[in-house]
């Protein structure tokens, strides 16, 4: 598994080279748990959430993406489980599901870890049709050095509502 750390500088390199994201202390226990669920490093659900929502659980998108994990109404209603879209817990609970969702989709491309992270990153970013076309995100290089890199540009863009 590729290291990600966890505490330190909020976002950037670490003393020793690795990618590192500062997960506020209410949410690690529910982001070591959704990273569980999808089966990704626990730097990629932190460093998604950080880029979607800046751990804002109240975020809202000019395209209508809620709450801390930036799910769109049409998708929170398949995997939020009937709550609150802006119950950060939620929210992380249903990214884990949903990320596992993704993984699955693409596990044939992939023969390694890197991969499966890099291809799920990219089915997250691009939707798996495009992903199983093109061999990768035909929209956003997705190259994963780290735990943070490739994931800077979202589905969504680089904007942030309600911080």
């Amino acid at each position: 598994m590729l290291p990600s750390v966890i505490e330190g500088t909020p976002i950037g390199k670490g003393n020793d080279g690795t990618s590192t994201v500062k997960i506020p202390a209410q949410y690690r226990e529910a982001v070591e748990k959704s990273a569980d669920t999808a089966g990704l490093p626990i730097g990629i659900i932190a460093a998604q959430i950080n880029q979607e929502s800046g751990w804002n659980p109240k975020a809202v998108s000019p395209v209508g993406a809620r709450g801390i994990a930036q799910f769109m109404p049409e998708t929170w209603e398949e995997w939020g489980n009937g709550k609150d879209p802006f119950d950060p817990f939620a929210g992380l609970d249903a990214r884990g599901r949903y990320m596992k969702y993704l993984a699955g989709e693409i596990a044939d491309l992939s023969s390694n870890e890197k991969e499966k992270i890099q291809f799920t990153l990219a089915v997250y970013n691009a939707g798996a049709g495009n992903v199983q076309k093109y061999g990768g995100c035909p929209y956003v290089k997705v190259k994963l050095f780290s735990a943070l890199e490739g994931h800077r540009v979202t589905r969504h863009g680089s904007w942030r509502t309600g911080l």
